[in-house]
């Protein structure tokens, strides 16, 4: 199950799961951002030595634990793996998502963490950014699936851009369509956002740039047409008509 992005919601993948706020049960527990930590004490776990991070996923992606300013991670693991650490304050990253949390010894911290996947024909790369929209944090093809620690997210793709949410044990889907321009390949066509606006991408006649669900504007042999671009569909262009 999964929430879909293209323009309707579904279910969470998982329950119990939470982000990386410290929970109320930690001593001085405290707000840190939009996402919730919790920490929990094994049977049988004693107050001394490491404690244990674990980032709730697919197992999927690698997430990485960094203490202070400090670039190289102390450790790491795939999402659903727990990561022995001693006892402090972490910065943890999920595709370059981050989120502080604190290890506490004997007790076990963790975090939850959602994914985007961009469906389409697996030939373009999707990204996805920071909130707002500047600041690229992972890409991957089409059809593949990015693990990100909860927050609000823009994906792109071919520039043609999408905002969204993830949340604690949800997969966003977001579903692309794909544009193509009849023809043997000898002239490019272009794509912008609108007529004389931003240019999105640009390929041979007869190929495919995958694209965001949308109207667009086509620039073939000094023509314009509008293509719109629907889910899961090609929208072909046919010169001359």
């Amino acid at each position: 199950m999964h929430k879909s992005c293209t323009m309707a919601v579904g279910l969470a993948l998982a329950v119990g799961l939470v982000g990386c706020r410290r929970s109320d049960s930690e001593p001085g527990g405290s707000s840190t951002g939009g996402n919730r930590a919790t920490t929990t004490s094994p049977a049988g776990s004693h107050t001394r030595g490491a404690g244990t991070l674990i980032v709730k996923g697919r197992g999927s992606d690698l997430y990485y634990a960094f203490k202070g300013d400090e670039k190289k991670p102390v450790g790491f693991a795939k999402t659903g793996a727990p990561l022995s650490l001693p006892p402090g304050a972490y910065s943890v990253s999920l595709g370059n998502s981050r989120c502080e949390v604190r290890v506490a010894a004997g007790k076990e911290t963790s975090l939850a963490s959602g994914s985007i996947q961009v469906r389409g024909v697996g030939q373009d790369l999707f990204e996805v950014f920071d909130e707002t929209g500047e600041k690229k944090l992972a890409f991957t093809t089409t059809n593949g699936r990015i693990e990100l620690l909860e927050g609000a997210y823009v994906v792109k793709l071919n520039n043609s851009v999408h905002k969204t949410t993830v949340d604690a044990g949800q997969e966003v889907i977001i579903d692309a369509g794909a544009v193509t321009v009849e023809g043997e390949g000898k002239e490019l066509f272009e794509v912008y956002d609108r007529p004389e606006g931003e240019k999105l991408g640009f390929a041979f006649a007869g190929k495919l740039i995958e694209l965001l669900p949308g109207r667009y504007s086509v620039k073939f042999m000094k023509k314009d047409y509008t293509a719109v671009v629907k889910p899961r569909e090609k929208t072909v262009i046919s010169p001359g008509k």
